[in-house]
């Protein structure tokens, strides 16, 4: 962590941390004993308990969490997991409530504090308004990001629509459907993000695109 600070990261993104909670918690506490000053993301999947995400209570991070599925059935069938809405809100509600919505600092950068996003998925299988819905009602500070950017090269389910990418039109009804609910911040993607967030690791750069892009 504290190379990455030297190296000049603007932040350090742990991705799904939560199932090594205690051992990242203590290597956390050491390096900010030892200097670390940029924010800490914890960029997971919303499958989380109330009692794992306790640990982290007062750690003032960056939390980059997912809302997949607005109902428990699509989580079953896409994931094979059960549950998953119950627990993804109970972990939102949450997070919410402990750490507050995101904030930023005088330069623009966030700090700490709750960012929500859901992937957009073919025919709407993600039951996107529902999700929407529940974090209007929680809280339309809250910046939630939409994204576009499902790809379907490697899905080998039996799903027709899930072999396709996003339409255009599935994208902008989301996307309105939460300027109409009132949240302060939505962030978009462009419809070709499907294709611009999937590296060609086949390549010897295979991040040359991806960084023209950023």
């Amino acid at each position: 962590m504290l190379d990455f600070q030297e190296a000049g990261c603007s932040n350090v993104n742990l991705v799904s941390p939560t199932h090594y909670s205690p051992w990242v918690l203590e290597s956390l506490g050491i390096a900010r004993d030892r200097g670390l000053k940029i924010p800490v993301v914890v960029n997971s999947g919303g499958y989380e308990s109330v009692e794992c995400l306790d640990m982290w209570a007062g750690q003032d991070c960056i939390y980059l969490v997912d809302l997949k599925y607005g109902d428990n059935d699509t989580g079953v069938r896409l994931s094979g997991v059960e549950g998953y809405w119950d627990a993804a809100r109970k972990a939102v509600r949450h997070l919410y409530e402990t750490s507050g919505p995101l904030v930023l600092d005088g330069e623009g950068s966030a700090v700490r504090g709750l960012l929500v996003r859901h992937l957009v998925l073919p025919g709407m299988r993600s039951n996107p308004f529902a999700v929407l819905e529940f974090l209007a009602d929680l809280s339309r500070e809250i910046p939630v990001s939409v994204m576009s950017q499902y790809n379907p090269a490697f899905y080998t389910g039996d799903l027709d629509d899930m072999r396709r990418t996003v339409t255009p039109g599935e994208y902008r009804v989301v996307v309105e459907r939460a300027l109409e609910l009132g949240f302060e911040t939505v962030f978009t993607q462009s419809l070709d993000a499907f294709d611009t967030y999937n590296p060609d690791f086949a390549s010897c750069k295979p991040f040359d695109d991806l960084e023209r892009v950023l």
